[in-house]
């Protein structure tokens, strides 16, 4: 008959070849895990820009520099953050798409600011619509992979 530690050897035992049995080395979090996890990332991050006033005056280049200034750091810090993650291998591909909408809005972003900081309101308009339009072709691919920031 087995005794007290002999059953718990046997418990560990089999616990422990189930761990390698269901470990396929792939270290990688699951679907639903990496969703969790980038969107814990991009919360308070969300939170902050929200509270970012927009320009008070469109037409006024420091306005309009001065929010992009304040919003710039965080967006680009959000973004390496969640790029950060490693993602399974199932929304590789996905990602890869969103990440680059990502990188090309916060590049018309810059390009918004840059103009603000010249004084060159039509460009910076331009810049901002690009910005605003990409953002939303980033947020909709964001989506279709099941993520809601």
């Amino acid at each position: 008959m087995l005794g007290a530690a002999g059953f718990l050897a046997i418990v560990g035992a089999v616990a422990a070849v189930v761990i390698v049995l269901a470990d396929n080395g792939d270290s990688r979090p699951t679907r639903d895990a990496y969703l969790a996890q980038v969107e814990a990332v991009c919360r308070p991050y969300n939170d902050r820009l929200a509270k970012i006033p927009p320009p008070s005056a469109v037409g006024n280049p420091q306005a309009v520099a001065q929010s992009i200034e304040r919003a710039l750091p965080l967006v680009v810090e959000r973004a390496e953050r969640a790029q950060a993650i490693e993602p399974p291998s199932e929304l590789e591909d996905g990602l890869r798409h969103v990440f680059a909408l990502s990188s090309k809005a916060i590049t018309e972003l810059r390009a918004a600011l840059r103009s603000a900081r010249r004084s060159d309101v039509p460009e910076s308009a331009v810049a901002m619509g690009r910005f605003l339009a990409v953002s939303a072709d980033a947020q909709t691919a964001a989506r279709a992979i099941g993520l809601s920031c």
